[in-house]
C-alpha cells in the first residue's frame, strides 16, 4: 500500500509540473497579446524555472525581450532555443533579424541558410539572403536566390530580379518604396513585434552600405509576423 501511494504521489507530482509550465507559457502569451511583454516575461522566466528545457519558454521570452528593444536578451533566448531544438527554423530566422538590426550584416548569413535549409518554402528568406548577397559581392547566387522566391510564387521576386540581376539598376525609386512600406508598418501590422517590417531593418541596411561601397540592400515585406509558441 505504500508502494502504491508513492508511486500515485510522483504520478501526481509529474502532472502538476507538467501544468504548471504550460499555465506559465498561457499566461505569458496572454500578457504578450496585451503588449504588457514585461509581466509576459516573468511568466516565461517562470516556466524556465519550473522545465529548464521548455524550448517554448525561451523563444516566446526573446519574442518580448525583442519587444523591449534588449536585442542581447533576445539572441541568448533564441541561441537557447536553437541548442533545445536545433529543427527550429523560426529561431534561426529572429536570431538573424537580431542581428540584421545591429548592422551585422554577414554574419546573419549563416542563420538566414539555416532558415532555408529547414523551410525551403520561406521565399521572404530566399529574399533577404539574395539582397545581402548581391551587395557582398555574390551577384550570382543574390539571383539564384530571387529566382527560387519567384518558383515559388512570391509576388516581390521579379521586382528582386529587376533591382539586382538586370543591367540598369534604380536604387533611389527602389528607396522610395521601401520606404512607403516603413511608413505604412503601424497600419500593416505584418510584424507584430517593434510594429515595423523587415524592409525598415534593410532600408537602414542600404543606407549604411551606401556609405562604404555605394552599394544597398533593401527588402520585400515580411507577410507573416511573429508567433508565439
Amino acid at each position: 500500500m505504500k508502494q502504491l501511494l508513492t508511486i500515485l504521489a510522483v504520478v501526481m507530482s509529474t502532472a502538476s509540473f507538467g501544468q504548471k509550465d504550460d499555465d506559465y507559457l498561457k499566461s505569458g502569451i496572454g500578457k504578450y497579446n496585451s503588449k504588457d511583454f514585461e509581466g509576459a516575461i516573468k511568466d516565461y522566466t517562470q516556466a524556465i524555472k519550473v522545465n529548464g528545457n521548455l524550448r517554448d519558454g525561451y523563444f516566446n521570452r526573446g519574442i518580448c525581450e525583442w519587444a523591449l528593444q534588449d536585442f542581447e536578451s533576445a539572441k541568448k533566448d533564441f541561441d537557447k532555443t536553437i541548442d533545445l531544438d536545433p529543427k527550429f527554423a523560426e529561431a534561426y530566422y529572429d536570431r538573424a533579424i537580431i542581428l540584421i538590426s545591429q548592422q551585422e550584416y554577414t554574419q546573419s548569413l549563416p542563420d538566414l541558410d539555416k532558415t532555408i535549409e529547414l523551410d525551403k518554402t520561406a521565399s521572404n528568406v530566399l529574399l533577404l539572403r539574395g539582397e545581402i548577397r548581391a551587395n557582398t559581392g555574390n551577384k550570382n547566387g543574390a539571383c539564384e536566390d530571387f529566382e527560387k522566391a519567384k518558383e515559388i510564387g512570391d509576388p516581390q521576386a521579379e521586382k528582386y530580379i529587376n533591382e539586382f540581376c538586370s543591367t540598369s539598376n534604380d536604387k533611389d525609386v527602389y528607396d522610395s518604396m521601401v520606404s512607403e512600406i516603413c511608413s505604412c508598418a503601424h497600419t500593416n501590422q505584418t510584424r507584430k513585434i517593434l510594429a515595423i517590417e523587415d524592409s525598415c531593418y534593410r532600408l537602414s541596411i542600404r543606407k549604411n552600405y551606401r556609405k562604404l561601397q555605394k552599394l544597398g540592400i533593401d527588402s520585400a515585406t515580411d507577410d507573416g509576423q511573429n508567433k508565439l509558441y
